[in-house]
């Protein structure tokens, strides 16, 4: 059952309106159809959107913030099995008296709130690009989580909006947004594709921020690329964790390459089991990155009083260069590191635990055996 609302927004500015189609049932529900307008999911209801299902989120007047794609609240849940979210977006407008162009905004794809859960298997989600006109408009990021809510993803293509352009230069452009932004709250990431949007700036491709904690053990992640500069594809900050065991982290296509793959900052941690991250490494203010396993095609630079610590076999430090063996094996001979002000590296020596080529085939087979013992155990009863 779906009841579809008509919602006045900002009605002290404009009267204009658009549909909204609110899932609040409190019972499972499933979306296969295309909807030109934006969604909330309310009550408890577990919505699941399957691959004939289709978001766009409403076009408004401009003055009206552009409404999300869609917004799951409190205890209700989506699911993306395929098909496609899309934010809303504000049109170009002009101020009365004055007649002062403001450019449009883009909206966010899906907005998670309270304790809300996103599930992502397939798909795609986005985020609104700006309007493009006297000056750019705004983008907005593909996924927002926010308020405790829950988000894994195992899946799918998430996509940060591209800032709109302006008719004059770079600079009356607006800033591409992040692929996912995760501030109080929890994210799983086993796999999916995640690019920031382009812009004036380019967006981020995971941004973590405000407490929130995510562990990525696969996916591929980049940044947008930007005129005045690049997104970062890991942006870690205010207190916000990263647990990264696999994955792939590329800086921007086709950037302008100055900004670093991974920048973390103010209390964030960061830890590194495994994984690839093709670029350099920011640490600023108290930020801590544990170094276990991964490989890091890049340089780290340690600012403020941020803290490296290194877990391995072997290890030493000298001359800004690491060596050694990480705790999984992997090797940091030659990892440049170059510490200024007050940060510090330490070294911790840890006994190496790689885990075994043949440890799925062992497992497999172990696992063929039983079947087998249990098997003949029922025979041997009947």
């Amino acid at each position: 059952m779906r009841i579809v609302l008509t919602t006045l927004a900002i009605a002290a500015i404009t009267s204009s309106a658009h549909a909204t189609t609110v899932f609040e049932t409190g019972i499972n529900e499933t979306l296969s159809n295309l909807l030109n307008d934006d969604v909330v999911v309310r009550n408890g209801t577990q919505l699941t959107i399957d691959a004939s299902g289709q978001v766009i989120g409403a076009q408004v007047p401009a003055f009206i913030r552009a409404p999300e794609g869609v917004i799951v609240e409190d205890t209700s849940s989506v699911t993306l099995n395929g098909g496609s979210i899309t934010g809303g977006q504000e049109l170009n407008g002009f101020t009365t008296p004055g007649n002062s162009f403001v450019p449009g905004d883009g909206a966010t794809g899906v907005a998670t709130l309270g304790t809300s859960k996103l599930i992502v298997n397939s798909g795609s989600i986005s985020g609104r690009d700006g309007q493009s006109g006297l000056r750019g408009g705004d983008a907005r990021s593909g996924l927002r989580a926010d308020f405790d809510s829950m988000v894994t993803i195992t899946g799918g293509t998430i996509s940060g909006g591209i800032g709109g352009t302006g008719d004059t230069d770079a600079s009356s452009g607006d800033g591409g947004d992040a692929a996912l932004f995760l501030t109080r709250s929890m994210g799983q990431i086993s796999g999916g594709v995640f690019t920031g949007g382009t812009g004036r700036s380019g967006g981020d491709g995971l941004t973590v921020f405000n407490d929130a904690k995510v562990s990525v053990s696969g996916g591929t992640f980049t940044a947008g690329a930007g005129t005045q500069r690049d997104g970062w594809t890991v942006f870690v900050s205010n207190r916000g964790r990263v647990d990264i065991s696999g994955g792939t982290f590329n800086s921007a296509v086709n950037g302008l390459g100055t900004s670093p793959t991974v920048f973390a900052e103010q209390d964030a941690i960061i830890n590194l089991s495994g994984g690839t991250i093709n670029g350099p490494v920011d640490l600023f203010g108290r930020a801590v990155l544990n170094l276990r396993g991964g490989e890091i095609n890049g340089e780290i630079d340690m600012f403020g009083t941020s803290v490296l610590n290194v877990f391995g076999e072997d290890l030493a430090f000298m001359n800004g260069l690491l060596s050694g063996t990480l705790r999984s094996g992997q090797s940091v001979d030659g990892l440049r590191v170059n510490v200024f002000d007050s940060a510090v590296v330490n070294l911790f020596e840890t006994a190496v635990v790689p885990v075994p080529a043949s440890l799925p085939l062992m497992v497999s087979g172990l696992a063929a055996f039983a079947l087998l013992r249990r098997r003949r155990s029922m025979q041997a009863s009947i």
